[in-house]
């Protein structure tokens, strides 16, 4: 691939990023890109994504299927790992991956903001949450967008997600859409 490597980052203890309320010791935190050997640890998330979002209604797409569910995941996962339109970052703990973010440029025509760049498969495992982790993969997103001449940031994720909802709107996101599901009968 031809796409720039980002600068790794450490966790920093600053305004920006503090620690949080429980008090935990906060490791070392590598964000970056993700590597071929990260890929079944990053098909792991996206599955456990994949379960979270099945628990809400309506459950309108997909396949219920698990092993259906990784193939689809699994292809997807390795066209994102070999394009230079987009990127998987993963946080990364002593080289193992604990979170991902995954992000892609898309042009629209005719939209007001045709450049924007798409947010997906954002997950941090549960026993790293409320450490800063999304955020730092969100602010690399970001930039690696910016880089590219994007003007926007979209994301989707389900309104029945109340911490979903908290975060996103913390980040400045707002929805500007409703998109309806329905089974076919």
């Amino acid at each position: 691939r031809n796409a720039p490597r980002l600068k790794s980052t450490p966790y920093r203890r600053d305004a920006e990023y503090t620690r949080p309320p429980s008090g935990k010791e906060m490791p070392q935190i590598d964000i970056r890109p993700a590597e071929t050997h990260d890929y079944p640890a990053v098909l792991d998330m996206w599955m456990a994504l994949q379960q979270l979002t099945d628990s809400y209604p309506p459950q309108a797409f997909g396949d219920a299927n698990e092993t259906a569910q990784r193939e689809r995941l699994g292809e997807m996962l390795a066209n994102s790992l070999d394009t230079d339109i987009g990127l998987v970052l993963v946080a990364a703990i002593d080289d193992t991956p604990v979170g991902t973010l995954s992000i892609y440029l898309s042009d629209k025509h005719g939209y007001h903001n045709e450049k924007s760049a798409v947010l997906f498969s954002v997950w941090v495992n549960p026993e790293q949450r409320r450490d800063g982790i999304a955020s730092r993969l969100l602010q690399q997103a970001r930039e690696w967008a910016k880089v590219r001449g994007a003007c926007s940031l979209q994301v989707g994720w389900h309104p029945g997600n109340p911490k979903a909802n908290a975060f996103w709107n913390a980040h400045g996101f707002s929805g500007y859409e409703v998109i309806g599901a329905r089974s076919i009968d």
